[in-house]
């Protein structure tokens, strides 16, 4: 998040980094774990996994990206429906365990889109149940990782949001105390001419 500050004429930007933090043994809600690996051809993997503490099933979660969706550079619908996103499949045993990745049906605004993942069967098999976690959700995108917000969603319309490492278009912006030091500088030196 962007924060800035106006002192007299000038203006100095502050860049606010949120993680979402899962300590062993110690989540009371749902969350998200990102961990994202630099390829050697520029691109960057995103890998993500679902954990769930001591709280409700978790059946569908979602990524929050504020850029324009014509920026994104994966096709979100799910490896096997012919998309770029891999998602857990579940037991050869139990019909319909898989989860899937769709196409974000939902624009935030102009600037920003939702990737959806989705359980698939509607009866609860694949759902991410209290204590326990599921990983295999993973993109690839040439965008920079900075922080995105995510959503887990239980079936009674319970929810829970963080922070996680997600592709963006955003530039970090050099820290306010760089500035500060580049203006002071520049102010001193400014003062030996006169």
């Amino acid at each position: 998040m962007n924060f800035k500050l106006r002192v007299g004429g000038l203006s100095f930007s502050f860049l606010i980094m949120s993680f979402s933090l899962v300590a062993s043994g110690q989540v009371t809600s749902g969350s998200v774990i990102s961990n994202v690996i630099g390829n050697s051809d520029g691109t960057f993997t995103y890998e993500y996994e679902v954990v769930n503490g001591e709280v409700f099933p978790i059946f569908q979660w979602s990524l929050a990206f504020d850029f324009d969706e014509s920026l994104r550079d994966w096709n979100p619908l799910s490896v096997t429906a012919g998309g770029d996103v891999v998602t857990p499949l579940g037991d050869p045993l139990v019909f319909f365990d898989d989860w899937s990745a769709g196409s974000p049906a939902i624009s935030l605004s102009s600037d920003s889109f939702i990737q959806d993942f989705s359980a698939v069967n509607p009866f609860g098999f694949g759902d991410v149940m209290s204590n326990e976690n599921l990983s295999g959700f993973s993109f690839v995108s040439s965008l920079a990782p900075s922080d995105v917000m995510f959503t887990v969603f239980g079936p009674g319309g319970e929810s829970s949001s963080g922070f996680v490492q997600g592709p963006t278009t955003v530039v970090p912006e050099p820290g306010a105390l760089v500035l500060l030091g580049v203006f002071v500088g520049f102010v001193l030196r400014r003062g030996e001419r006169r």
